[in-house]
């Protein structure tokens, strides 16, 4: 396996894991909205997946920058 090879296959890992990673959220999320009944809980716990998926999202694009710079 060439180096070319080895980097598009960590750089698809990278992406893979944040999809998945975001999707989980996602779908907690809606577990939870389906058991809230106030607006206000549930923009609560929107704002709160918000930020988990921005970190994951931050996590995804620092690890693809590390690997396309090496």
């Amino acid at each position: 396996m060439t180096d070319a090879e080895t980097k598009s296959l960590l750089l698809e890992a990278i992406r893979a894991d944040v999809r998945s990673r975001v999707d989980t959220i996602v779908d907690r999320l809606e577990a939870e909205v389906d058991c809230l009944e106030l607006l206000d809980d549930v923009e609560h716990a929107m704002r709160g997946a918000l930020i988990e998926v921005t970190e994951v999202l931050a996590e995804g694009i620092a690890a693809h920058l590390r690997e396309t710079r090496r």
